[in-house]
């Protein structure tokens, strides 16, 4: 149960930076994973944590789960609504509960 918390909120983590660096062009997402990154992957992963290194995988696994849940802190109450109106525009296939 608690993996499954975690890799959902890893999910919903990478959606959301996708989502705000959707606006600087596909080629931010053209790079190979560098052996940095596959070191930062193979660490996560020892600890139990999920680690995505592409566009493609994050965006696969976010349509097989297709739930996201997020909960917003203090002072963001005005920015979620077109927030999420921008989110659930860009990734149909998720259905987003955000308070």
């Amino acid at each position: 149960m608690v993996n499954n918390r975690r890799a959902s909120a890893m999910i919903l983590a990478a959606l959301f930076a996708l989502f705000a660096l959707g606006s600087a062009g596909p080629h931010v997402f053209a790079a190979a994973a560098t052996p940095a990154l596959l070191k930062a992957k193979q660490d996560a992963e020892s600890k139990g944590y999920v680690f995505y290194t592409s566009r493609d995988e994050i965006i696969s696994r976010a349509k097989k789960e297709a739930k996201v849940r997020a909960l917003t802190g203090a002072g963001l109450e005005a920015s979620l609504p077109p927030t999420t109106e921008a989110f659930k525009k860009k990734y149909p296939f998720i259905d987003l509960q955000a308070q």
